[in-house]
């Protein structure tokens, strides 16, 4: 559990919460798809929804980037104006 959480924390501060955050959503979802060869989970019509699902969730935000600015942009453009 120490080693999860101080590398989880080393992640946020490399890649930024953002990143950070949607990686770890991504592990469900991982997690699940491999549980169907390595263990022999079966695989049914309610489990692949679920799939979706969790896929859609994790990858949404990506679609904000660029489209608005970020916090990061908007502080750097304070500091010049500073």
């Amino acid at each position: 559990m120490i080693v999860a959480t101080l590398t989880y924390v080393e992640a946020i501060k490399r890649l930024g919460a953002f990143k950070a955050g949607s990686i770890v959503t991504l592990a469900p979802f991982m997690a699940a798809i491999l549980a169907v060869p390595l263990l022999g989970e079966p695989l049914s019509v309610a489990i692949i929804c679920g799939l979706v699902g969790m896929a859609i969730g994790a990858l949404q935000p990506w679609r904000w980037i660029g489209h608005h600015d970020s916090l990061k942009q908007r502080i750097e453009q304070q500091k010049k104006q500073s």
